[in-house]
């Protein structure tokens, strides 16, 4: 059970803020030969979430999230990584109610963009 609190000042004059209350949970699978520093094997993520408007929450929505890395060693040093990672939120309001740091955005230090 998470409280998110999110304000955004870059869109001045306008700052704009979303609050939720979000029961979730989350199921890791991990099968790699190192817990630390895996050379083979693969771990798989997956995560749901949703929040109730008026229960400390502006907007009513459900999150859906899941990630796989699969490690594979390439000779005696070198390793080749696959990530795919998927997710959504949904509700039926505008999306403006759910706190930003919920919502998917492309662009980052950790993304990779493939069309």
């Amino acid at each position: 059970l998470t409280f998110y609190d999110d304000r955004l000042t870059q869109n001045e004059p306008n700052p704009s803020t979303a609050r939720a209350l979000v029961p979730a949970w989350t199921w890791v699978r991990r099968d790699v030969d190192d817990p630390l520093f895996p050379r083979r094997g693969n771990v798989i993520r997956a995560e749901a979430g949703f929040a109730v408007k008026n229960v400390m929450t502006d907007q009513t929505f459900a999150r859906l999230y899941t990630n796989a890395q699969q490690y594979l060693p390439l000779g005696k040093n070198d390793l080749l990584v696959f990530r795919a990672e998927f997710g959504g939120v949904f509700t039926t309001g505008p999306s403006s109610g759910v706190p930003a740091s919920l919502l998917f955005r492309a662009g980052g230090a950790n993304s990779v963009r493939g069309y």
